[in-house]
């Protein structure tokens, strides 16, 4: 069943982690491209229904858990040498804006800190959002 949201309403969603990836692909020396994710992503997105543009989206990414298929580069990218996991366990994502059409492909801007704070950046998200009703 779907909510109808009231104009002024402050709409809220908890990130399901058994849904929910955060995926990415690099270039290597330029001739391939690894590609890899990292599963159980915790957060929280809000906004307001009547701006939906200023949304607030706050995701942890367990370093740990990252996969790119080979145990071996996992964790060499565990270690410190790259994201160095044992002493900064989680990457945030703080996204506090939206551009593009919500519903279809929009980026989120906002920050994104590892081991200290990487600035503004855009993310591009596909995303459906449905409220279900108490």
């Amino acid at each position: 069943m779907t909510a109808t949201l009231q104009p002024t309403q402050q709409a809220t969603w908890q990130v399901d982690p058994t849904h929910t990836d955060v995926e990415f692909a690099v270039r290597h020396l330029m001739i391939s491209t690894v590609k890899g994710r990292f599963p159980n992503v915790t957060g929280s997105a809000s906004f307001n229904d009547s701006d939906p543009r200023s949304v607030a989206l706050d995701v942890t990414i367990p370093v740990a858990s990252i996969d790119t298929g080979v145990e071996q580069r996992d964790t060499h990218l565990r270690s410190a040498d790259f994201f160095d996991a044992a002493n900064y366990a989680a990457i945030t994502f703080k996204a506090r804006r939206i551009e593009g059409t919500i519903g279809e492909r929009f980026r989120l801007i906002g920050e994104r800190f590892l081991q200290l704070p990487l600035g503004e950046v855009e993310q591009v998200a596909i995303a459906e959002l449905e409220a279900a009703a108490a």
